[in-house]
């Protein structure tokens, strides 16, 4: 007998059949009662053995074993129901806690970054805001530190839950109402810094409007001083004139008079 290839390869499985191992195949037939019997061996163990039966029951036994029949499968797709929907409840309560801290830790890095922006670029007026800046920087740093312990603590809390030592972590509550509690605090105190800000804005415009219209009234009354005493020069007095006057005749005979009389008053003082 000739050697023939063999249809396994190493690891047992067998190999793509090729033109040639179906023509030197044999038929079942043929094969020695040896190999006929453990192949038939082998296929009794594929293959159970089912035996058919014949059984003559009341209608209320049959009624039972349907009803229990009908009732089982239920129970089994409910169950199955319910399986699936406790899956997708516990997967969305996870998510939903892993992304309201991932929120938390988010708004809250860039609540800082805006407060400090503010304070490098607008700055503080007054000490009240300079206490509301701190405050709110506080809280949301707190915020951060706080979300970064709960995402380092959740592993932890999985894996003692996984061995059933323990039910509840009294840090991660302390934790997340420490988180959400900061977090709630800096937005308020962000309000109160823009509020104070826009008040501050409004009284600072209020004044200096105030001012402006001081310095307009005190340059109009000027302007109107100036020029109602535009002309207070025209009402100086003015000095008197020097003017050549001719006498009348009375006043040259009355001169003439008097000159004569005292002519005569001198020469009778002479005599």
């Amino acid at each position: 007998m000739k050697n023939q290839k063999l249809l396994t390869n190493i690891e047992g499985e067998v190999q793509e059949l090729t033109e040639e191992d179906f023509i030197s195949a044999v038929p079942f037939s043929t094969l020695p009662e040896t190999l006929k019997n453990k192949l038939a061996a082998l296929d009794a163990q594929q293959v159970p053995i089912k035996e058919s039966l014949t059984l003559q029951l009341s209608q209320d036994v049959v009624q039972r074993f349907q009803a229990t029949g009908m009732e089982s499968s239920d129970k089994e797709d409910y169950e199955a129901k319910e399986k699936a929907f406790y899956n997708a409840m516990i997967s969305a309560w996870l998510n939903t806690r892993l992304e309201r801290d991932k929120q938390l830790l988010g708004l809250s890095v860039t609540a800082i970054g805006l407060l400090v922006t503010l304070l490098r670029t607008v700055g503080v007026s007054n000490y009240l805001q300079v206490v509301f800046f701190c405050l709110a920087l506080s809280a949301f740093l707190i915020t951060v530190i706080s979300v970064i312990y709960i995402l380092g603590e959740n592993s932890t809390h999985i894996e003692k839950v996984l061995e059933n030592s323990e039910t509840e972590s009294k840090t991660l509550t302390r934790l997340d109402k420490a988180a959400g509690i900061s977090f709630i605090l800096g937005m308020v105190l962000i309000v109160i810094i823009g509020i104070h800000s826009a008040v501050i804005n409004l009284s600072e415009k209020g004044t200096s409007m105030s001012q402006g219209k001081s310095s307009d009234t005190q340059r109009q009354s000027v302007t109107a001083e100036e020029r109602s005493l535009n002309g207070v020069a025209k009402l100086r007095p003015q000095p008197p004139r020097d003017s050549q006057t001719t006498p009348s005749p009375a006043n040259s005979s009355a001169t003439s008079d008097g000159n004569g009389s005292s002519s005569a008053g001198q020469s009778g003082n002479g005599s």
